[in-house]
């Protein structure tokens, strides 16, 4: 089984969920409601990328590993008032696959990626190893559908992980951005910075993956909508084109 970042982020939740359950204040009026259904899938490109001031400089294990992922996709197989559990899938390019079976409390410890749907400005989010709030709510487009979006951010002052060889002055800021109406993740975006040698040797990270494709033909349309009118548009000219040839030919 292939080691990534998703292994790291399990056992740091594991270990602080007891300290982060203590500090849950849920906004006031905080209506937790489930947003998918059983079946549900959703499916993701994923990019990593590492640049370094010194070329000889290795890049972290986790990264050289997700730059062989070809994608990413979860798929909703329990689905009750409080609980999303899911298969979360990555498909890499030499056609192995890594599957691990996650669960989402919506009255508890949640994953990134799946929240309590339609959540407002100030609602809060547990992540397990962080709890953040709701910052604003925006107009995305994701593949031709505008949808309402839910964004936060983290920033971690202390990156430390064993899977990054470089631990010196590491910080991290993670941007999410939620499909409000359902609660999935549409979009993350995550960069880790570090310095180390006395200050000369400088690398930043990022990892990043964002929704190409989906059960809901709402969030990811077969066709982008801008797409749909000039295929109309092509298909009535072609229409009429055959039936007057028919008609010349009668």
């Amino acid at each position: 089984m292939k080691l990534n970042t998703f292994h790291f982020l399990l056992i740091l939740l594991l270990i602080s969920s007891n300290a982060i359950n203590t500090l849950i204040v849920p906004t006031a009026g905080q209506e937790l409601t489930v947003g998918v259904k059983f079946g549900d899938w959703f499916k993701y490109d994923m990019k990593t990328t590492w640049i370094s001031d010194k070329p000889e400089a290795m890049p972290p294990v986790f990264p050289s590993d997700e730059n062989e992922m070809d994608w990413m996709l979860n798929n909703v197989t329990l689905v009750t008032d409080t609980l999303i559990g899911y298969k979360h899938i990555h498909q890499y390019l030499d056609d192995t696959e890594e599957i691990n079976d996650m669960i989402s409390n919506i009255e508890g410890i949640l994953t990134q990626h799946f929240i309590p749907s339609n959540l407002t400005e100030g609602d809060v989010v547990n992540l397990g190893w962080s709890v953040i709030q709701i910052e604003e709510t925006q107009l995305l487009n994701y593949g031709g559908s505008v949808r309402e979006i839910n964004y936060a951010n983290e920033t971690i002052s202390s990156y430390a992980s064993p899977l990054i060889p470089y631990q010196n002055n590491v910080s991290a800021i993670v941007h999410f951005y939620w499909d409000k109406q359902t609660g999935v993740i549409s979009e993350s975006n995550t960069t880790v910075s570090g310095t180390i040698e006395n200050n000369s040797f400088n690398y930043s990270f990022s990892r990043s993956f964002i929704i190409v494709d989906s059960s809901y033909a709402e969030i990811v349309p077969e066709f982008p909508s801008w797409i749909i009118l000039p295929l109309f548009l092509i298909t009535t000219i072609l229409a009429l084109t055959v039936r007057r040839r028919i008609n010349r030919n009668n």
